[in-house]
């Protein structure tokens, strides 16, 4: 039997691998909370689907659009809109310029036509090309390869708050080897980092950068669910530990009762997986426990259209931490998404606006209740927007030790895990703590476990294993 614990993304990604499967070998989907699809959530607002979680994927790494394929939502894949995002450095909007990297900037004169950097710090990221080419020895953080080539406003204003709005986490911390290994990659072999990433540069494409879903991400997690036949899904019972069987097989007590299975897939959370591998391997569970996660929330608001003193122009924007405001980032989802169309609510044509709070580090927001927090995040987005009146409707959702941190040493952490699981045959990790937190990466690394799994399986029933 297969084992797989989390019915997020990654999990059900692996059982639905495995599905086709399950005439030669027993499946057995364990998550501990009442619904599948971890942090994919589609909730309703003025009569809208807006995400709760994550509202999109990238389609260069092709995991997610071909899942999509394969439950026949290809029909459904959407793009998003074209308008441009932008930049609040808590007092005024800038139009994230063309030609970054991550935040770094390839072409300097859409950046200087931005107004993000003052006159001197442009000036001191024109000289990038001119620098020496020393790139620290082993891992180190986005901020010791960022600031040395393109100055300490490059860094600031353009490359915290990008990485900010994926990772929730500050860029000084950040392991520029799991984060940035293309950039990494190109410091290493070339003088100017400019330069390097000029020939690296894709040629452009027509395909959208990024896709959901119409109706929302949550017809991914159903379309998942409903193709799981054959595999037993539990819900609601998390797994309590895992040990060694005499016979090599691992024992998980979920409930009342115990499985054993010759292969586990941990695609719970790092947290969850450090504590039940506790008994298996102290130093396995030790690493996994070193894997730090960010606390966020995402708040939907939505407003009457009058409320704008202007269209918007743009699909949101992000928040550098340096602003220290409590937006880490705010999606214009009605704008972002037009096949959403107008919502209404009180009878009224409204707007959704979406945003996201907490970064790592930052537990002050914490502390408020739900009606505080929408409260502060109003104030925010009205003094970004200029906004004229209340919201007419809203709703938190919080996702606590939610986002991973790939802190410096991120990658030297996974070669010890994976050693570690060398010792242990027939278990696997998988998911956002480990080599990529987007639908895509987690989706491959449930997908990959999976074909792990049945080897080992099938080998151990034939007592290769």
């Amino acid at each position: 039997m297969v084992a797989i614990v989390g019915g997020g993304i990654t999990g059900l990604a692996a059982a639905h691998a495995l599905s086709s499967k399950t005439e030669r070998v027993r499946i057995v989907l364990i998550e501990a909370e009442g619904e599948l699809g971890g942090k994919v959530r589609t909730r309703e607002l003025a009569g809208l689907p807006v995400e709760s979680g994550p509202d999109a994927f990238l389609t260069r790494a092709r995991e997610a659009v071909e899942l999509c394929q394969a439950l026949d939502l290809g029909p459904d894949l959407i793009a998003p809109s074209r308008l441009p995002a932008q930049i609040w450095d808590g007092r005024h909007l800038h139009r994230i310029p063309a030609g970054l990297v991550l935040g770094a900037p390839v072409r300097l004169r859409p950046l200087a036509r931005s107004g993000i950097l003052s006159p001197r710090g442009l000036a001191r990221a024109g000289l990038e090309p001119l620098m020496p080419s020393h790139v620290p020895a082993g891992d180190h953080s986005v901020r010791e390869l960022i600031v040395p080539r393109f100055g300490v406003e490059v860094f600031d204003r353009l490359v915290d708050p990008l990485l900010g709005g994926i990772y929730a986490g500050s860029a000084d911390q950040l392991s520029a080897e799991s984060v940035l290994p293309q950039l990494v990659e190109a410091a290493r072999g070339r003088r100017s980092l400019i330069l390097a990433m000029r020939q690296r540069r894709p040629e452009a494409s027509t395909q959208p950068t990024f896709y959901s879903l119409r109706g929302g991400l949550s017809r991914l997690i159903t379309g998942l669910e409903q193709s799981l036949s054959g595999v037993k899904v539990h819900r609601g019972q998390p797994v309590e530990a895992v040990w060694r069987g005499p016979g090599g097989e691992y024992l998980l007590r979920v409930g009342s009762g115990t499985l054993s299975a010759s292969s586990v897939i941990l695609a719970a959370p790092a947290h969850v997986a450090a504590r039940l591998t506790a008994t298996l391997d102290s130093g396995l569970a030790a690493d996994l426990a070193g894997i730090d996660h960010a606390d966020v929330a995402t708040v939907a608001l939505t407003y009457a259209r009058s409320a704008l003193p202007r269209p918007l122009q743009s699909s949101g924007f992000l928040v550098p931490s340096r602003a220290q405001r409590l937006l880490v980032g705010m999606t214009a989802t009605s704008s972002k998404w037009p096949h959403l169309g107008e919502g209404t609510s009180h009878g009224q044509p409204t707007f959704v606006l979406r945003a996201a709070v907490g970064r790592a580090g930052d537990t002050a927001w914490m502390a408020m209740d739900d009606d505080q927090l929408l409260a502060s995040v109003h104030a925010e987005l009205a003094s970004a927007l200029g906004l004229t009146s209340s919201p007419l409707e809203g709703w938190v959702t919080r996702w606590p030790a939610a986002l991973p941190q790939y802190t410096v040493g991120h990658g030297a952490r996974l070669r010890r895990l994976d050693e570690a699981l060398g010792r242990l045959p027939g278990l696997f990790l998988a998911g956002a703590g480990y080599r990529g937190i987007g639908l895509p990466a987690c989706i491959a690394q449930g997908q990959s476990a999976a074909r792990f799994a049945l080897e080992h399986t099938i080998a151990a029933a034939r007592g290769e294993g």
